[in-house]
């Protein structure tokens, strides 16, 4: 539990340290859900922060899936903006 809330913490870090980080994630799904990966946490992990109880169903399976659904469409994004 130690380690995810450690995690939470890191990614809430990140984005205060990033400038218009937090307007990144809201504006750009693929993005936040690269970041949300990146720190293994769901974004109700990084809004709401981790309590003990809810540790036993908080995946991020779907956040994974999200990514690699979206990563076809980032490319296409980066090639028609260039």
């Amino acid at each position: 539990m130690r380690d995810l809330r450690g995690r939470v913490k890191a990614a809430r870090a990140a984005i205060s340290a990033a400038h218009g980080g937090e307007e990144t994630l809201q504006r750009d799904w693929v993005k936040a859900a690269c970041f949300f990966a990146r720190f293994d946490i769901s974004e109700a992990q990084f809004r709401h922060g981790v309590h003990g109880s809810s540790l036993g169903d908080m995946r991020v399976d779907r956040t994974l899936e999200c990514l690699r659904s979206g990563s076809e469409g980032e490319a296409e994004v980066a090639e028609s903006s260039q």
